[in-house]
């Protein structure tokens, strides 16, 4: 019994992807391509990869400690790929509305266009 092939159009539709971004995505994952369709079990690791590592960021940016959370899962990034960044959250302003008046958060960092200097 032959495993169940997918097309092109089909391996876009399942991932999220454009169809044109399908062949870059086979070649790095190492894909055997059977014609112009791809193993359906290769896609579906693909797909529930993408799941895990997609969950939502559960943090607010703008409260202290919504702040703080994104501060720490932005260091767990870079700590897991062996970097060391300075990561610190400041009050950027106030603000007023008839109900409450509170302050916004903003999460500084060392980075530099996105990178550690290091």
């Amino acid at each position: 019994m032959s495993a169940v092939r997918l097309t092109t159009d089909e391996v876009a539709g399942a991932l999220q992807i454009r169809p044109a971004a399908v062949l870059g995505l086979a070649k790095r994952r190492g894909w055997q391509a059977d014609g112009s369709t791809w193993s359906r079990d290769d896609v579906e690791v693909e797909r529930l990869a993408r799941r895990r590592s997609s969950t939502p960021l559960r943090a607010d940016g703008f409260t202290k400690d919504g702040a703080e959370k994104l501060a720490g899962v932005i260091r767990a990034y870079w700590a897991a790929r062996g970097h060391t960044v300075e990561v610190w959250v400041e009050p950027a302003s106030e603000y007023v509305s008839q109900l409450r008046t509170g302050v916004w958060y903003v999460v500084r960092s060392d980075l530099v266009d996105g990178k550690p200097r290091k």
